[in-house]
């Protein structure tokens, strides 16, 4: 490589500039070798030193090695063998070229020039041993990645070669390259989940944090690095908090925060809820604490109204003409309602207390409550009779059901009289009536909503003389919330967009024809700006969604030039794009971070621009294709569809969308589509 060559001469170049450096190094080490193996033929006691050396040269199982200053081998021993997998007399036949990396001679002839300089100039200390990892080509032509220990070997105060030892370190670059992925995973994991991640030192103060705790909180990750945890905490928690943090550091157990507040940097007083535990050093030490924590404003608020709510329709239910009352297993009456008294013209102090047969009518031999029969659970309106206080008979319909607390038994009973009875009855058949007209009415529009979707999805594939463009929809049967569509461009290229209504049914239908028509109008103004596109169409949807949101991607083909055509796109949540590159054949994701579309008012969106040689394909996707599931409940996920994508590669287009979507059907074998899948791939001709 004519890198190493320059790097040859001016080691070269070197040597003719320290002129008191003798011509040929090789004399030198020639005269060890010979001092060597001169030593090693004597028969006296001095063969101690000498003999321990050999023995240790063929033993050691770390590689021992001299090379003169061009690096050339000159003594190598046994042990190379296992790491190599040469003898000796193979590896001082051979280059330095021959047995190591591109790289690793690079590394090798740089790391030589800096010693050298730095014993020329009396720089850093070049006595120091030098610890390199490098990468060798083993006989098989496999590839070990080593540790180099080297030094110069002196003569006087001056270089005359190298000595080094060797040792095999795969085992341990493979372990740091896990824990190198595991830690981008964990990264990746903590900056796509929704809940807060938060890390403090012992004295309280932020030292890490994830994207959507800094969203939460409303500073930036500069503002709140070294912030402490009183400075978005109100001033009455201040204790509490101290306290919960306190007694984990004492007791070790895991807390869980409930109903707790933080204010935001525009000073709005939220609610939050999440846990904390303990953070530990490498050897154990305790160095601060973490946590996850969820804004539950919505939630607080919600359940207020669910509670507000409930009060009014208990009101209501009191109200209600309808009696109530419980009976133990000795048939007494241990609690009742307001309207059970007013029926048969008790007090509730009069009633409760006393056997159930002040009111009940039935015979206690032929009792049809509950109570009345180990085996009977309940009974469902039954037609009894209720006594008054004052010796009235009124019939009613029962209802009654046996419940249990812990060893308790009991009977709740439930009563009206038989005229409501009639009424209810002729209500339900009337309310029957109208809801099977409903349900007729609904399964009409149901049917509308599939016409509408499947006509949103019917496109006109474009005819481009650079992008190849397909698609394959597997629908459900029910309606679901999928919509794409395809557009040539007037500026010149293609524009993409696709989308994921969270809701299905005629509601899903309702939404799609708001998409279509507002990213289409969005279209005109703005198809070369994806960025500026999705921020629009989240302008338009927001609060125009109720309970439901989107996820898009909106991508523009660019027109070729010069063999590469440019592709740029914005996401919003939606899964990322898989690019395939034809001259590799690898497949991998194309991310660009985006939230929610129809959620938040504000939002920061991305943009990102990937460029296609020939051949190169993209492929976009809803998520029913990642959510697909088995008969064992399992997915197909994430995590493997690049590897799905790379695999189903075929000559053609069309045939590897065929084959994607028949990987897909023959993984979920007999179980049924979860959601409607929508895969659009483009290829690259020109």
């Amino acid at each position: 490589m004519k890198i190493h060559k320059d790097l040859k001469g001016r080691i070269r170049k070197y040597f003719g500039a320290l002129k008191s450096v003798p011509p040929k190094l090789r004399g030198f080490i020639d005269d060890i070798n010979n001092d060597y193996y001169r030593i090693s033929e004597r028969t006296d006691d001095t063969l101690g030193d000498a003999n321990l050396f050999r023995l240790l040269s063929r033993n050691v199982t770390d590689v021992i090695w001299t090379m003169d200053l061009l690096l050339r081998l000159q003594y190598v021993t046994p042990s190379c063998r296992v790491l190599t997998g040469y003898t000796p007399d193979e590896l001082l036949k051979m280059t330095l070229e021959e047995f190591v990396t591109p790289e690793t001679l690079k590394l090798c002839y740089t790391t030589l020039l800096r010693e050298l300089d730095n014993q020329r100039t009396g720089g850093q200390d070049w006595r120091r041993p030098v610890f390199l990892d490098c990468q060798f080509r083993r006989k098989d032509s496999t590839l070990i990645w080593a540790e180099i220990r080297v030094a110069f070997i002196m003569e006087g105060n001056r270089p005359k070669g190298i000595i080094g030892v060797c040792r095999d370190i795969s085992a341990r670059r493979e372990m740091e390259e896990r824990l190198r992925q595991s830690e981008e995973q964990y990264r990746s994991i903590l900056e796509t989940i929704e809940d807060g991640y938060y890390e403090v030192d012992l004295a309280g103060r932020y030292v890490f944090f994830n994207s959507a705790f800094c969203r939460m909180i409303g500073y930036t990750p500069d503002e709140l690095m070294g912030m402490s945890f009183r400075q978005i905490v109100p001033e009455e928690s201040h204790k509490k908090i101290f306290k919960l943090y306190n007694k984990l550091y004492t007791e070790g157990v895991q807390e869980r925060l409930t109903r707790s507040r933080y204010i935001r940097k525009d000073g709005v007083v939220r609610h939050a809820e999440g846990s904390i535990s303990l953070r530990f050093d490498s050897e154990g030490n305790k160095i601060g604490f973490c946590g996850i924590i969820r804004d539950i404003t919505d939630k607080i608020a919600m359940e207020d109204s669910l509670r507000q709510s409930e009060q009014k329709w208990r009101s209501l239910y009191n109200s209600i003409p309808g009696g109530s009352f419980v009976v133990d297993r000795n048939r007494i009456i241990t609690d009742a309602n307001a309207i059970t008294c007013m029926i048969a013209g008790y007090t509730y102090g009069e009633l409760v207390g006393e056997k159930c047969s002040i009111i009940c009518q039935e015979d206690p031999e032929t009792c049809t409550c509950p109570i009345a029969g180990e085996n009977s659970e309940k009974v469902d309106n039954v037609e009894s009779a209720l006594k008054t206080k004052d010796g009235r008979i009124i019939p009613i319909i029962k209802s009654a059901h046996r419940m249990r607390s812990g060893e308790e038994e009991m009977v709740l009973a439930n009563f009206h009289d038989i005229s409501r009875m009639k009424e209810i009855e002729e209500a339900l058949r009337t309310s029957e009536e109208s809801l099977r007209k409903r349900n007729d009415a609904i399964e009409k529009d149901l049917l509308t909503a599939q016409l509408i979707q499947r006509s949103l999805l019917s496109v006109n594939l474009p005819k481009l003389e650079w992008v190849k463009v397909d698609y394959r929809y597997l629908p459900l049967d029910a309606v679901g919330g999928d919509y794409f569509s395809l557009t040539q461009l007037r500026e010149g290229g293609m524009g993409v967009f696709i989308g994921d209504v969270s809701s299905h049914g005629v509601t899903a239908a309702l939404f799609l024809s708001l998409v279509k028509a507002t990213s289409e109008r969005i279209c005109r103004d703005h198809a070369l700006q994806p960025l500026q596109f999705v921020n629009m169409l989240n302008a338009e949807l927001y609060n125009n969604m109720p309970l439901s949101f989107l996820t898009a991607t909106y991508g523009v083909f660019g027109v070729s030039c010069n063999g590469v055509t440019p592709f740029t796109f914005s996401s919003a949540g939606h899964p990322y794009p898989i690019l395939f590159r034809a001259d590799a054949g690898t497949a991998e994701y194309v991310r660009c971070k985006g939230t929610l579309i129809g959620m938040f008012e504000q939002l920061d969106f991305h943009e990102t621009t990937v460029h296609l040689m020939k051949g190169d394909r993209i492929f976009l996707y809803t998520d029913g294709i990642p959510e697909t599931v088995n008969e064992k409940k399992d997915l197909i996920g994430y995590e493997r569809l690049p590897e799905l994508i790379r695999d189903c590669n075929s000559e053609s287009l069309e045939e590897t969308l065929d084959n994607i979507i028949g990987e897909i059907n023959a993984f979920r074998g007999g179980a049924g589509l979860c959601d409607d899948i929508v895969l659009l791939g483009f290829e690259v001709i020109g």
